[in-house]
């Protein structure tokens, strides 16, 4: 892909990823072609099966397992034609996926499963269903709390620590092209994602760069361009839910219909600086009135 020859997996019509890391840590992925697709003619699927690339999971059911994981690098893969479900509300398939599953019953169980220090950087993601990178979500909570789980962070202080996302090319991707979650401190930069969400339909709320349940994270020196001619959301950017200390930066964002930013509400210190926006349907497709702090706007060409 970059540099060096690559040694290919392929996988057929499976719900497991084509690579999966599950409870363990100090493991490095590098320099894999990865498919998970059994018919390429056809993109995406609007079946029941969640296709991944690359999988990396903690099960947090299993007592051993409850606690911090150490280092996962996810680096100079090249992963495409994964035929993941892109019409649902499931975003945990696609390219490259990080979780912490489990099925804790009630809020008094506690949680420490998280991630320390994972970095996906480098990879080439194309034509994969739904999501480009997601990570790295907690899932561990059966009815989790606030309508976007938060038992994990917001409760047990769980938040995945050390979280570096950088110099990833994401073209022709169904639905959002990269989904921070659970972090604190996570820097995303550099990345560009390119003809995003073209897959699902209008309904389906999808942006190209975004984040929720975070706090203290920078994504900057990113570039968005050529998302969906129609959607629910649909811009580059999207300052989503449960948001403390989030700043974008120095970002791109071109040729996008829906707009460059959705500012959602509800968050303590929304920071949007020195940012560029052209040809873009709109500078704000939403523009909430609700934010606990002010947010701080300033110093943007649109």
């Amino acid at each position: 892909m970059k540099s060096g020859r690559k040694a290919p997996v392929f996988a057929g019509q499976q719900v497991m990823p084509a690579v999966l890391l599950e409870n363990v840590e100090y493991w490095e992925i590098r320099n894999l072609e990865i498919t998970n697709d059994n018919d390429f003619s056809k993109k995406g699927s609007t079946g029941s099966q969640l296709l991944s690339g690359i999988g990396v999971r903690i099960d947090a059911d299993q007592p051993a397992y409850n606690r911090p994981f150490h280092h996962i690098v996810i680096d100079n893969n090249y992963i495409h034609d994964v035929d993941g479900v892109y019409d649902t509300r499931h975003k945990e398939n696609g390219g490259i996926h990080v979780s912490v599953e489990g099925t804790f019953a009630n809020w008094d169980t506690p949680t420490y499963a998280k991630y320390v220090d994972l970095r996906i950087t480098n990879n080439v993601i194309e034509r994969v269903s739904r999501t480009g990178i997601r990570a790295a979500g907690h899932n561990n909570y059966v009815n989790n709390e606030g309508g976007f789980g938060i038992t994990a962070t917001y409760r047990y202080n769980a938040w995945n620590e050390q979280v570096y996302i950088a110099h990833n090319v994401l073209n022709d991707i169904g639905g959002d092209a990269i989904i921070l979650r659970d972090g604190d401190g996570t820097i995303v930069e550099h990345n560009t994602a390119s003809r995003f969400g073209n897959y699902v339909s209008g309904g389906n709320a999808i942006a190209g760069v975004w984040l929720a349940v975070s706090k203290n994270t920078i994504l900057q020196f990113n570039e968005v361009s050529h998302g969906p001619s129609y959607n629910q959301d649909g811009c580059a950017f999207d300052f989503d839910s449960y948001l403390t200390n989030t700043i974008y930066q120095y970002n791109y964002s071109h040729d996008n219909p829906m707009g460059m930013m959705l500012l959602m509400g509800g968050n303590d210190t929304d920071v949007m600086r020195y940012n560029v926006s052209i040809n873009d349907g709109s500078a704000f497709r939403h523009f909430s009135a609700n934010e606990k702090t002010g947010a701080y706007i300033y110093n943007n060409l649109f």
